[in-house]
């Protein structure tokens, strides 16, 4: 082989840039895993459903109390007599207005908490749909290592063909191959597994493919609109709503020293001998309020009030915290991963090239030229890793902040 044609091959083995040649086949885009994830996933279903049940209790608090039909029959001798009269209970001490507007409180409680479940849900899927990724790719970038090290074992055997080195480089190169097919191997269980993951969160039985690169960066609003957000919706949303629903059940525990009166009215059929009578009975039953006046009511939504409260505060600490501390890590890790793909892994490449080029011309043997190859396999895969510690520091932050999406532009927050 002419000192040309090796030279031509090295140049094609060495000249093309890893990242730039992983995308992954056409598939389901994260956006529309996603879409199909919010629609018509079970899980995403279940979570809607629980705001159905809260409703339940709402209508449940609104209803008027039943009235109460009582039929009576006595009989002395020939002596008798009929009553039937109809009861109704006057909810006038504002219990059921109080217990009423509770429950519409603990509506809205449930409608945050299943949005701040949604988001929980969304970033827990998109999270697996980037290990899925990540897996691809570096499996991708394993194949494009072993098509190097397939074309330098072809210059190996040439080379010895020739004279210049002996046949050992070519069984070594060979070694490696196998090794690199093993571990490529064992990432395609490990994504087989990330995928079956993926697909049962989507409520799929069968695996589909997927497309996108872990370099994509996902967007975040800033900080003021991250913090609006979930302060608005999610798990702070929901314990201010239960300290509102709390207030309120202590009001209608309070009402509980208020009695509500019971009327009865109805028809009263007396019966002696062949006389035969008919009158009107009417009436008033009033509970007293004297051994319980709501006070166990009274304490058990105090008691609630304070531990709302200081769960409130709990959550507004912790989620500035994780905002604003999650935006200044997704900051440092979208450039970490930038800077080494531009510098590091560059660097890397050109090493690799002009170690191609120094092996072609007896410069450096075969052991230094599998320590390059491997420093820059080394460099793709922190710089695969680096973007994906970005996309989780992104995924950590939406689900600090409770974004759903879909409902980002209702909450003010920006793509």
């Amino acid at each position: 082989m002419s000192n040309a044609r090796v030279l031509l091959l090295l140049f094609g083995l060495f000249r093309a840039g890893p990242l730039c040649a992983q995308a992954t086949p056409a598939g389901l885009t994260l956006d529309v895993v996603t879409e199909q994830f919010l629609s018509e996933a079970p899980r995403a279903r279940i979570a809607r459903a629980r705001v159905h049940q809260a409703q339940a209790v709402a209508t449940e608090a609104g209803l008027f109390p039943n009235p109460a039909l009582d039929l009576d029959h006595s009989q002395l001798l020939n002596h008798s007599e009929q009553t039937a009269s109809l009861g109704i209970t006057l909810p006038i001490s504002g219990r059921r207005g109080a217990r009423l507007d509770a429950a519409r409180a603990g509506i809205q409680g449930a409608e945050a908490d299943a949005h701040q479940e949604l988001a929980q849900l969304v970033a827990r899927l998109q999270r697996d749909f980037f290990v899925v990724l990540h897996l691809q790719q570096q499996r991708a970038a394993l194949t494009t290592l072993l098509e190097q090290i397939s074309r330098l074992e072809h210059v190996a055997r040439r080379r010895a063909e020739l004279g210049q080195i002996s046949g050992f480089d070519s069984l070594r190169l060979q070694s490696e191959g196998d090794l690199l097919r093993s571990r490529s191997a064992a990432l395609e269980v490990e994504e087989l597994r990330a995928s079956a993951e993926l697909m049962a969160l989507l409520g799929r039985p069968a695996s589909v493919a997927i497309s996108g690169r872990v370099q994509d960066a996902l967007p975040l609003p800033e900080a003021d609109v991250l913090l609006e957000q979930a302060f608005r919706q999610g798990s702070l949303a929901a314990a201010r709503a239960r300290i509102d629903q709390s207030q309120l059940l202590l009001k209608a525990a309070r009402r509980q020293a208020v009695p509500e009166p019971t009327l009865r009215g109805g028809l009263w059929r007396v019966q002696e001998g062949t006389a035969d009578d008919l009158g009107f009975i009417a009436g008033i039953s009033l509970p007293l309020p004297v051994l319980d006046r709501g006070q166990a009511g009274r304490a058990a939504a105090r008691a609630d009030l304070r531990v709302l409260e200081a769960e409130v505060q709990a959550l507004e600490a912790e989620l500035r915290a994780r905002i604003t501390g999650g935006l200044e890590a997704t900051q440092k890790a979208r450039v970490r991963a930038q800077v080494f793909e531009t510098v590091g892994l560059s660097r890397a490449e050109q090493a690799l090239r002009q170690a191609g080029l120094a092996y072609e011309a007896g410069e450096i043997g075969l052991t230094t030229l599998m320590e390059t190859v491997r420093t820059a396999q080394t460099a793709r895969e922190h710089a695969l890793e680096a973007h994906f510690q970005a996309r989780s520091s992104e995924l950590a932050v939406r689900e600090a902040a409770g974004l759903v999406p879909g409902e980002e532009t209702r909450s003010g927050g920006r793509p």
